[in-house]
């Protein structure tokens, strides 16, 4: 496996900025990320209120609500009747070529389609192709472009989808193909009942563990038709609004991906100095360098070897930022909180630069204890360090 041991690791060279300007940038951070996790937020509800979107106009379309006022404005009465798949249509199927007989498979000839192929909105390509001497020998119909294919079964999803067929092609037995009679019916508007009655299509289904459909339920699928010129309006109805949909959809997708690099994009740029303003009054990183420099040098080796002996505490993996006791001010807490105003515990803490036991004394200041108590709530993590130092 493929690693970066402690040794390499210790060598890589990070950017460091003065102590006061870090705190700045993580304040800056804090506030910048609480705006983008919400918008993320929101914007992964989306995709789900596009698909309702899309469900609802299908359904309106199907019932006769979407063209309710263009009946009234043509004075047509509501002459929708109900009959079948077969009487608008002619419905086959077709079958799978011997695998074992090579002769029937090439990388040219005939498209052979399959139920995965309903996946999409039209099948403009094949992924197999069958010779003339399968199609001979299984008798398969070449349908021709425009033909409706219904997934019979297949895995997941894709028992009821439909499709188009946008070539000439044979299909599998898996496969019902419509071939809609455009004196009675419009095959746009058939193919959006089928997607309308997605659902009710998969439960027609029979069988155990995969239950499929077959041609005698396909024929036999209720076909809610008005006439001519409604199926044409719906039709040209339901492209318009899926259209807008699909227009939003692109827009969405532009700004989830904006979304997705500006957390990268927002720690490089505070990494690169260009996050917050530089204060020239600030403590250079070379004098905290000394100054950590100094404090381990102090430590007895001794010291050094029982710090480093099993698993680090939280305390031992911040001691670059730790103040020594001899260096904590009076009221330090207090004068923290005054400065930069409410804290929860857990910020006051990565903020006062305290090992954990200088961290819970300070917090018997009363002053501290009071102004931290506005936030009392904030966190489990706030909850359990005020209840520690308590």
């Amino acid at each position: 496996m493929v690693n970066v041991n402690a040794s390499k690791l210790a060598e890589v060279d990070v950017p460091l900025a003065p102590l006061d300007e870090q705190k700045r940038i993580a304040d800056k951070l804090d506030a910048l990320l609480a705006r983008v996790d919400p918008c993320r937020k929101r914007l992964d509800r989306v995709p789900a209120i596009l698909k309702r979107f899309r469900q609802s106009v299908l359904a309106a379309a199907t019932s006769g609500k979407l063209t309710e006022e263009w009946r009234e404005e043509r004075s047509v009465g509501a002459k929708w009747s109900t009959t079948s798949i077969q009487a608008v249509a002619q419905i086959g199927t077709g079958s799978t070529p011997l695998r074992s007989n090579q002769t029937f498979y090439s990388s040219t000839g005939t498209p052979w389609i399959t139920s995965a192929a309903t996946a999409k909105p039209i099948v403009m390509t094949a992924d197999e192709f069958v010779t003339n001497a399968a199609v001979a020998a299984h008798r398969l119909r070449i349908y021709p472009a425009g033909t409706l294919l219904v997934a019979m079964y297949g895995e997941g999803k894709t028992r009821g989808q439909v499709t188009e067929l946008g070539i000439a092609a044979t299909i599998n037995q898996a496969c019902a193909a419509i071939i809609v009679n455009g004196d009675r019916a419009l095959r746009a508007f058939v193919k959006l009942v089928l997607q309308a009655n997605y659902l009710e299509m998969r439960d027609l289904a029979e069988g155990g563990n995969q239950p499929n459909l077959n041609l005698s339920k396909i024929k036999n699928f209720p076909l809610p038709l008005p006439s001519l010129d409604e199926q044409d309006e719906i039709v040209r109805r339901v492209t318009a609004l899926f259209a807008y949909a699909d227009r939003i959809e692109a827009r969405y997708s532009a700004t989830r991906a904006h979304v997705d690099r500006l957390t990268p994009a927002l720690l490089a740029k505070a990494f690169r100095g260009e996050l917050v303003p530089q204060d020239p009054d600030d403590e250079p990183a070379s004098v905290l360098l000394e100054r950590i420099r100094a404090a381990r040098a102090a430590v007895p080796p001794k010291a050094r070897s029982r710090q480093g002996a099993g698993r680090q505490t939280k305390t031992q993996k911040a001691e670059i930022l730790m103040l020594n006791r001899r260096d904590i001010p009076d009221a330090h807490l207090s004068a923290i909180l005054r400065e930069r105003g409410p804290l929860n515990a857990e910020a006051l803490w990565s903020a006062s630069q305290l090992d954990i036991d200088d961290f819970y004394d300070q917090l018997q200041d009363e002053e501290a204890r009071g102004l931290l108590n506005e936030r009392r709530g904030d966190s489990p993590g706030a909850q359990r360090l005020l209840e520690a130092a308590a």
